[in-house]
């Protein structure tokens, strides 16, 4: 019997997307008997990653579970981000996870045959590196988002040229190498092509077990739904100005639709919802995943909002809500960049509508178009049926299985 050691601050009970991820894989993973699977992760509480009794039945099935203590507030992290940000870029902010990488051998009760580890946090990956050079074994490396390439990594030259360092020691030693996209994949080639023959597509997943099978109701009022955080430059703001807009300007009767945003906002995006304040939108803050799950099912329209990226070659980002959307079959409003990811996978899939950022005239004909399609009760409009097997994560599971066995034979 193999061993397989699954390295993850971003582990179940834990609330989070790569959380969620991670454990729609792990289900998936513990039911395949040709592994044993012991988990390495960050002790409750964890900073951002909220207890979540819901995951909790995705937190079982492991032989055994070392739990490393990350001293992490918000308040200091604060503190730090004003004095000396670049401590919380080397290469985040749980690097205290991975620095106490030595205490997992002494109580780890059984060597693992393959180490497999899950990031963000990309501490998870560094956490791997140091257990694959202790214990000499093959190492699988999944990156659920780019590392340094990230449109969203902003650090001096100095923290940068670090992170690339870090960055370059998995990419060499890691044995295989995993990404949620195409696009990632083509972006690491033209970065590293040496190390290509790495390289292996494991998207995001769902858990086939939850697809919904409910009938849309048409009482009530048409129901748009957006589950995740708001924060920076990801912003909901085309959609305000749609709202505002029809308030203003057009005959179409907002009583008749309500927009609710689930999930922590940062400050810049509270003071926007007060700036575009109308009876209309709702703002219910976080929730758990259950109840996330509960507002995607009750909806008629699932939203999306990403953040806008000017380099096409870097829009590559996979949001895991998406496969929580695509469970639920009802059509999705993205906000996006064009040709990113999200648009490709929404488009192609025939599960929804895209728009730029600036598109507000297009958000306007398309919630037009959508109270027209609910006051006639036209089910075809508001139910999109999944066909994305490529997705399934019993299926990916059972791939991953594939390539622990082909690495521990060939190592």
């Amino acid at each position: 019997m193999k061993n397989v050691l699954f390295v993850s601050i971003a582990f179940p009970p834990k609330l989070d997307p790569e959380c969620i991820q991670t454990a729609k894989y792990f289900k998936y993973l513990v039911k395949h008997a040709s592994f044993k699977l012991d988990v390495v992760t960050s002790k409750l509480p964890t900073l951002f990653m909220p207890y979540d009794p819901y995951l909790e039945e995705y937190a079982t099935g492991y032989r055994q579970q070392v739990e490393i203590k990350v001293w992490e507030n918000k308040y200091s992290n604060f503190l730090i981000r004003l004095l000396s940000p670049a401590l919380l870029l080397k290469p985040d902010s749980k690097s205290r996870f991975y620095r106490q990488w030595s205490s997992v051998p002494k109580r780890l009760k059984n060597e693992p045959s393959i180490i497999y580890s899950r990031s963000f946090p990309l501490s998870s990956a560094m956490m791997a590196l140091k257990l694959k050079r202790h214990y000499k074994v093959p190492w699988v490396m999944h990156l659920s988002d780019p590392w340094v390439d990230s449109p969203y990594f902003s650090a001096d030259d100095k923290v940068k040229e670090e992170n690339t360092a870090m960055e370059a020691e998995c990419f060499e030693e890691a044995d295989a190498i995993c990404f949620t996209s195409p696009k990632t994949i083509d972006l690491y080639r033209e970065k590293y092509p040496h190390y290509a023959k790495k390289y292996r597509l494991f998207p995001n997943v769902y858990d086939p077990d939850s697809i919904c099978m409910e009938k849309i109701s048409f009482h009530g009022k048409l129901r748009f739904v957006y589950t995740g955080g708001l924060a920076g430059i990801r912003t909901a703001e085309s959609l305000l100005k749609a709202i505002r807009e029809l308030r203003s300007n057009r005959a179409l009767d907002l009583d008749k639709m309500e927009f609710i945003f689930a999930g922590d906002i940062d400050r810049a995006n509270k003071k926007l919802m007060m700036e575009y304040s109308d009876p209309s939108i709702q703002h219910i803050g976080a929730v758990s995943y259950q109840k996330a799950i509960e507002l995607q099912r009750s909806a008629h329209i699932l939203m999306l909002f990403e953040a806008p990226i000017q380099d096409a070659k870097k829009a590559v980002f996979f949001p895991s809500k998406l496969l929580d959307y695509a469970v639920a079959q009802h059509p999705i409003m993205a906000v996006t960049s064009e040709g990113s990811t999200t648009s490709e996978f929404i488009n192609s899939n025939a599960l929804g509508s895209c728009f730029d950022h600036a598109a507000t005239d297009q958000i306007i004909l398309f919630l037009e178009r959508a109270l027209e399609h609910y006051e006639q009760g036209n089910d075809s409009f508001f139910f999109r049926q999944i066909n994305v097997q490529e997705h399934d994560a019993n299926l990916n599971a059972k791939r991953l299985i594939t390539l622990f066995h082909e690495l521990c034979e060939n190592s």
